[in-house]
């Protein structure tokens, strides 16, 4: 079962974020969930592109209220494990 994440819920979480916050069908979001290592695809319900500890405290909190995992990609550089389905929380790229 595919998780979608829409609707004011969606919109609430992304207005308060400093960052950006995409899901799939979205402009960025094959951005957002791509890793360094390109043989890593994942397909998380959302990707989040934190600006701070505010965002990410936020996305760790939506998945757990929504009963998602979390699969962070500090620096887009391995994948542990595929985060399809859950959220992932990313640095902005430079």
């Amino acid at each position: 079962m595919e998780t979608t994440i829409a609707g004011p819920m969606l919109e609430a979480f992304k207005g308060g974020l400093k960052g950006d916050a995409y899901v799939p069908g979205e402009g960025d979001y094959d951005e957002a969930r791509s890793a360094w290592n390109l043989n890593a695809h994942q397909s998380p319900a959302l990707g989040v592109m934190a600006e701070g500890a505010s965002d990410v405290l936020a996305a760790v909190r939506l998945a757990r209220d929504e009963g998602l995992g979390v699969g962070v990609m500090a620096t887009g550089h391995g994948v542990a494990a595929p985060c399809d389905g859950g959220g992932s929380s990313s640095t902005p790229r430079a």
